[in-house]
């Protein structure tokens, strides 16, 4: 599992922006420390042209002021053509989940936007993230 943590920089009188916003930096920052990003060109964004399948978010605790929190993410399975990850979203000392879920991507070919394998490094990059099982 990797964490993360970032200030809270978003409205909070809107949580779910919250949770989905710190999440999404979380992932941005993780995977640009291994050298990848999506730079704005879908043709050329190989394994970031994708899309969301599915997002569960389950909100356990109301988030109330501004501060360092942590946002625990990692792999649970990684496909031919899909993802899911989950994620954490939490205090910095992990002693308060204030929200928890899963979100499912689809790798797209950018010509067709139909679903397109992951390519083999972004697979050994993602099998590195892959949660334990129990």
């Amino acid at each position: 599992m990797r964490a993360r943590t970032g200030l809270l920089s978003v409205c909070l009188g809107r949580r779910r922006t919250v949770g989905r916003s710190m999440v999404g930096r979380a992932w941005t920052a993780l995977w640009a420390e291994r050298g990848l990003g999506f730079e704005g060109d879908w043709e050329a964004a190989g394994d970031f042209c994708n899309a969301v399948k599915d997002l569960r978010i389950t909100y356990d605790a109301p988030v109330s002021r501004p501060g360092a929190y942590a946002v625990h993410l990692w792999l649970d399975r990684v496909g031919t053509t899909g993802l899911t990850y989950g994620f954490r979203f939490c205090s910095a000392d992990g002693t308060t989940t204030y929200a928890r879920g899963t979100r499912v991507l689809v790798r797209l070919d950018p010509a067709t936007l139909r679903p397109a394998p992951w390519s083999e490094p972004f697979r050994t990059l993602g099998r590195e993230l892959l949660r334990p099982r129990d």
